[in-house]
């Protein structure tokens, strides 16, 4: 059910501040609490509102554009807060502590069953969403609270899922992909994708064509390349060179015809700058990253709030990627026995965001 403000509001706020029925205040007492309208709040309600709202739409709570009715509390007290001031409230410093316990109130309706894992007694969804949920459900309960903005959430979240997909050749960071090389060196893939790098040492080609384009280092390709014999034709040999983002192609002849290879590439994670690339980005991992990747934005939006327990936390979430990183080792030795070589991980944490203000 969804919360709407109404008169019984009304004359709770006016009750807060003057302790007197709303139809006893001054217009411009009004009009500074809801600018006069209980249908169309402007005014301290209407920031409330409009405050509480984009928490509700960042966390995923309820319909769009809509207000939790328990967090109707929250919205009442924050415009009394508010209001406060220009009402010159002897209750001013009260009402901003009310404001700040009904807002806890509200991030704790997102119930954890346990230490670990479940969000309101079901599986969280692992959606950049429910890692809002989880991560400040997580920070306001206990007896140390504290409430970071969604933009500090959302920083942490960015900063682990670049550190997590850069810090190893991950199985499913591979991709294999059509490269098709035109007559004019033009290369492109199918599907489209930033290259991180090539990790296929032959390309092997298609469409009808027979063979394989070998991987091979630049004095051979640039001896071919200057035979005016070898000129054209179709390559057997290639190379790749990164600068920056980009990665160039290499080959020994200049393409006579439209040929088509199929290789496997490792994949740039690409933008996570918004809600939508964060959640395509998550979408990439396998499941069995995911509650990691949620544990070690809480550790990490603990220890840029400062938190006393954020070591815990942060070591808990190393401990199990160091685990899952062993079950993820790929590589077999002679006797057919896989081998385990502990994946390299960087370090939770870097500069403070604590300060980081604003919702996005």
């Amino acid at each position: 059910m969804a919360f709407t403000y109404g008169s019984s509001h009304q004359d709770e706020i006016a009750l807060l501040l003057a302790k007197k029925e709303y139809s006893e205040l001054s217009t411009a007492q009004k009009k500074m609490i809801d600018n006069g309208s209980s249908g169309s709040p402007g005014g301290a309600v209407g920031r409330a509102i409009d405050l509480v709202e984009r928490y509700a739409a960042l966390m995923n709570v309820g319909a769009p554009d809509e207000i939790p009715d328990e967090w109707g509390r929250w919205v009442i007290l924050e415009a009394a807060s508010d209001a406060a001031q220009a009402f010159s409230s002897a209750e001013d410093e009260d009402l901003t502590q009310k404001a700040r316990n009904a807002q806890i109130r509200a991030f704790q309706s997102f119930t954890i069953t346990d230490a670990d894992d479940d969000v309101s007694g079901a599986t969280p969804s692992l959606t950049v969403a429910g890692i809002r949920q989880y991560v400040m459900a997580r920070c306001v309960s206990g007896t140390e609270v504290v409430i970071p903005q969604i933009s500090v959430i959302d920083t942490c979240l960015q900063t682990i899922l670049s550190d997590l997909w850069n810090m190893a050749d991950w199985p499913f960071r591979a991709k294999e992909v059509e490269i098709t090389l035109a007559t004019n060196g033009t290369v492109t893939l199918d599907p489209s994708v930033t290259v991180d790098k090539v990790i296929s040492s032959e390309l092997y080609y298609t469409g009808g064509e027979q063979g394989k384009c070998v991987l091979a280092d630049r004095d051979l390709i640039q001896q071919d390349l200057s035979d005016d014999e070898l000129d054209t034709g179709k390559p057997e040999y290639f190379r790749t060179t990164r600068a920056g983002n980009t990665v160039s192609w290499l080959f020994n002849r200049t393409a006579d015809q439209e040929y088509t290879m199929l290789g496997t590439v490792t994949v740039q994670l690409g933008a996570t700058s918004d809600t939508t690339t964060m959640n395509t980005a998550l979408g990439l991992l396998p499941a069995e990253f995911l509650t990691i990747v949620r544990d070690q934005v809480f550790g990490m939006v603990m220890q840029d709030m400062g938190s006393r327990r954020s070591g815990v936390i942060v070591e808990r979430a190393r401990q199990r990627l160091d685990n899952l990183a062993y079950s993820f080792a790929t590589t077999e030795n002679e006797d057919g026995q896989r081998d385990h070589t502990p994946m390299r991980r960087r370090t939770l944490g870097g500069p403070s965001r604590a300060d980081i203000g604003g919702f996005m």
